[in-house]
């Protein structure tokens, strides 16, 4: 992310709109602020010279800001709250695409100049309801269609998003009550992203808690080519926490909050601008005016409430609880793969991806890591991983993100043994290396840094040390059990493991995933550990 220490003019605008605020505070205002000073020109200057384009619509937002303030000192807080909408609209003018590195300051200016529209509302409202305050069991026509859907087409994906949740619960749970907030919304995940730590949306959301990159950035989750924290299920339900407690405090009561969770503040502001009711009370006022993934996301969330408070009233039978994962923190120093970690220390497949859904590569990053551990075994893996090379292409890559020359250990040439890599022939894919060594063409792309699958003759290609080892003692079988297989015109299945999505599936086996859910009956992209999938149908 871009540091936000380049852009003085929005600083400066920030801050303006902040010594507004505390004018804001009461209908009579007391001090008025401070216009800019040859200072703020000259923090100008560098920005206009650097975005001639942009600078146009920023300088005119201030001048409205500017105007909101004077119009309130007036008394006139009709006239302020018609400049501050003309400047948020006109920041929403300048394209992002084209200045990326403006995008995180003016997302930023829009929501301090949205809250300053509503606090200027909210100020002759009620009093808002407190950050604690449970959550309203409302049940109309809205809520009984989202129930309707859960007890039909959707319980499926709802027994297997309560399933995820028994693993997560108990942590958000906790998290909520220490930060005072209504544990009810330890159920927000469950529509979010069925409690899938590696969820990702069309519009680029991650994670359990489904953060797009620049929000989970501003609450504090870090990303790099080796982490994304929004996919850890703590630090993400941190952010979460925070985020909901400031759209609370922003808003007045959870249901409009919770659905500003979901399609941004800016857009409910929008909504409540143009009702002429005290939104406070009123929210399913404003539910038809909502975008209409947002006008469901509320009444399917009461839903689920209902149905967790009440499972026999709506035909559902819960598993009482399920195996905690305990874990202990070991500091890693060095890039290893997962699988051949959790090979070194017989533990369990998968389980080291599972405990560490952050790590993007299935590796460990080139610098000090505290990764997760089953409890009681942070011996052994330290112990373990002193006798795993370290691989040559991670061990090139120093904290700062740049390449060197030289590994850490050995040569390249010393690391790489038949054994690990494959060297590309005429006409082979990296679907085709991968359907050799029985792993998906994911693992593969990360494993060997590749932003595609375009691969060239004579390529060499890690391969993870596990499926090589497989290969080398099942091939003959499996060429044998394959071609009679084939011959006989049968399908071929497989049984979903921890960490498997429908999506590496696919890749795995070479099939589309519009077929692979074609071929099972799939309504929607998720699957569970036991199921049995057909991947394939011969003949």
């Amino acid at each position: 992310m871009q540091g936000h220490s380049k852009f003085s003019a929005f600083c400066l605008l920030a801050m303006f709109i902040l010594l507004f605020l505390s004018a804001c505070a009461t209908q009579t205002p007391q001090v008025a602020p401070p216009s800019y000073t040859s200072e703020a020109e000259e923090g100008d200057a560098e920005l206009f010279g650097k975005y001639p384009e942009a600078s146009k619509a920023i300088k005119e937002a201030k001048r409205l800001c500017e105007q909101a303030s004077q119009h309130w000192q007036a008394g006139d807080s009709k006239s302020a709250l018609s400049e501050l909408d003309k400047a948020y609209s006109l920041l929403l003018t300048i394209d992002t695409k084209k200045y990326p590195d403006l995008a995180q300051p003016l997302e930023d200016l829009r929501f301090t100049i949205a809250k300053r529209i509503l606090q200027v509302q909210a100020s002759k409202a009620k009093g808002t309801k407190g950050i604690a305050s449970p959550i309203p069991m409302t049940m109309n026509r809205h809520v009984k269609e989202a129930l309707d859907n859960f007890q039909g087409p959707l319980k499926d994906f709802f027994m297997r998003s309560y399933q995820r949740s028994l693993r997560y619960r108990p942590m958000i749970v906790q998290k909520l009550k220490e930060a005072g907030l209504p544990e009810e919304l330890s159920w927000l995940p469950l529509i979010e992203s069925g409690f899938n730590t590696r969820a990702f949306s069309p519009a680029k959301a991650l994670g359990m808690w489904q953060f797009i990159a620049s929000t989970g950035y501003k609450y504090g989750l870090k990303r790099d080519d080796w982490i994304d924290e929004r996919m850890d299920p703590e630090k993400a339900t941190d952010a979460a926490i925070l985020y909901l407690k400031e759209l609370h405090g922003l808003f007045g009561d959870w249901t409009t909050a919770l659905a500003a969770y979901n399609c941004g503040e800016g857009n409910v502001l929008r909504v409540i601008r143009t009702q002429k009711i005290d939104y406070l009370d009123n929210f399913w006022d404003l539910y038809e005016k909502l975008p209409r993934e947002t006008a469901f996301y509320v009444p399917q969330f009461i839903a689920v409430l209902h149905i967790v408070n009440s499972p026999k009233t709506y035909n559902f039978d819960f598993p009482p609880s399920a195996e905690q994962y305990e874990y202990e923190k070991a500091e890693i120093n060095k890039s290893v793969s997962l699988s051949n970690l959790e090979s070194a220390c017989n533990f369990e497949e998968g389980v080291l991806v599972n405990l560490n859904p952050e790590l993007r590569r299935y590796m460990t990053p080139p610098y000090s890591y505290q990764l997760k551990v089953p409890k009681g075994k942070k011996e052994v893996v330290l112990a373990a991983i002193e006798n795993i090379t370290e691989y040559s292409e991670v061990a090139s890559i120093q904290k700062n993100g740049k390449r060197s020359n030289g590994d850490t250990k050995a040569s390249s040439a010393k690391k790489e043994t038949s054994t690990n890599v494959h060297v590309v022939k005429k006409g082979e894919t990296l679907n085709s290396i991968a359907q050799q060594y029985n792993c998906d063409t994911n693992t593969l792309k990360k494993l060997n840094g590749l932003k595609s699958e375009n691969l060239r003759v004579g390529q060499r290609v890690k391969l993870p040390t596990k499926q090589v080892a497989q290969k080398q003692q099942g091939n003959a079988q499996q060429t044998k059990s394959s071609q009679s297989t084939q011959a006989k015109g049968t399908k071929i299945t497989y049984k979903v493991k921890k960490g498997d999505s429908l999506y590496s599936i696919s890749k795995k086996f070479g099939v589309s995933l519009s077929e692979l859910m074609e071929l099972n009956g799939l309504k929607d992209k998720s699957v569970y550990p036991g199921q049995l999938l057909i991947v394939k149908r011969n003949g």
